[in-house]
């Protein structure tokens, strides 16, 4: 059973289209923080492991398309 918790923040960030949530949510007692923007299809975006720290050009573009999913991993 997963939970979304802590801070939800509403943000526009540089680059996105649309409003862009960030947040962090439990997955079986793990922290994960998740940048989520866009509207459509679902597409998650898993990036390498130095991790995706902000809001890239690129993910803008696919946030015009899909519902895009960013994980921190």
């Amino acid at each position: 059973h997963n939970t979304v918790a802590c801070e939800t923040i509403a943000v526009r960030l540089e680059g996105a289209t649309s409003v862009t949530v960030k947040k962090t949510i439990d997955v079986r007692g793990c922290k994960i923080g998740l940048m989520r923007a866009g509207a459509g299809e679902p597409m998650l975006y898993l990036h390498g492991a130095s991790g995706a720290p902000a809001w890239a050009p690129f993910m803008a573009k696919l946030a015009e398309k899909f519902d895009l999913w960013v994980p921190e991993h």
